[in-house]
């Protein structure tokens, strides 16, 4: 076996997401994946297969971890943000 093959093996596949999948996931509609977030500047990064009304979106799983990451907002109590004065 070459050293090229054992890295296909090694990995682990993780199929691409629709953009339905996603709906689901971040529990909105289908629309709004299109229209806000695909293709978008700071939207998440996908990968369009095909043209015009046909063409098929697939999103790499780690794109959406990412783009999930980079959106979480933690909670600060008021007290910590607030300056004694």
């Amino acid at each position: 076996m070459s050293d090229r093959n054992k890295g296909c093996e090694q990995s682990i596949f993780r199929p691409y997401l629709t953009p339905e999948q996603i709906a689901v996931r971040l529990q909105v509609s289908r629309e709004y994946v299109y229209r806000e977030l695909l293709g978008q500047p700071d939207g998440i990064p996908a990968m369009k297969i095909g043209k015009g009304l046909r063409a098929r979106w697939r999103i790499r799983p780690e794109d959406l971890e990412a783009w999930e990451d980079r959106h979480r907002v933690f909670y600060e109590p008021l007290f910590l943000t607030m300056r004694l004065g």
